[in-house]
């Protein structure tokens, strides 16, 4: 015999809620950006401020998120934007980079310059140094030369000196001899009146009178 269908039971779907009314989801040029001011430079910056509890899901069976739909031309136009303006920004990052590396030469540069200068400002000063250096040998030739000449002066005052010595000595010797000759001839005198006149006695010559041997 054959087997007996099975009643078919139709199945019946239950009722879909009803979404409740949203208003429009609001766009990004609808967003308020929340503004960061810095304190110190007062710098307004204005950034985007999501908010997640305005595009929660209220039924998760429906699209029932307020976030904006977008189709799969506009999502890949708007990445394909996205990723060049980030390209864009990379660029901008590597020239200011660059400008910044630019920037640091320069100042290694400047750096350079500076030691050079100083470097010749040393050697100046360097030169000068040395050029007092032979003024003060100049000034030390001069007074070794005035010491020199003044040395000559007392060898000559020594020698001019020792001569005159030896002058007084000559003198005194010549007159030492003088009265020794003096002396000599008084005695014989004496000598020769004593002889002839006898009777005449003569008083000793003076101790003083006699030269000194």
């Amino acid at each position: 015999m054959p087997a007996r269908k099975k009643p078919v039971t139709p199945v019946v779907e239950p009722e879909k809620p009803q979404p409740e009314a949203q208003s429009p989801a609001p766009t990004p040029q609808e967003q308020q950006p929340q503004s960061y001011s810095h304190t110190q430079h007062q710098i307004a910056i204005q950034l985007p401020h999501f908010q997640s509890s305005e595009y929660l899901v209220n039924d998760i069976f429906q699209a029932s998120s307020r976030i904006p739909v977008t189709s799969e031309s506009d999502y890949n136009r708007i990445v394909e934007t996205i990723k060049g303006q980030a390209r864009s920004v990379g660029i901008a990052q590597e020239n200011l980079s660059l400008n910044r590396q630019l920037l640091k030469a320069e100042g290694l540069s400047l750096d350079c310059q500076s030691e050079g200068l100083s470097n010749q400002i040393k050697l100046q000063d360097l030169k000068t140094t040395g050029v007092k250096l032979l003024q003060s040998q100049t000034r030390t030739g001069i007074e070794q030369s005035k010491l020199s000449e003044l040395k000559h002066d007392l060898n000559g005052h020594e020698k001019q000196a020792e001569l005159r010595g030896q002058t007084w000595q000559l003198k005194l010797t010549g007159l030492s001899d003088g009265i020794s000759e003096a002396h000599e001839r008084l005695k014989a005198a004496r000598l020769a009146v004593v002889q002839e006149f006898p009777e005449i006695r003569l008083s000793p010559l003076p101790v003083a009178a006699l030269p000194q041997s």
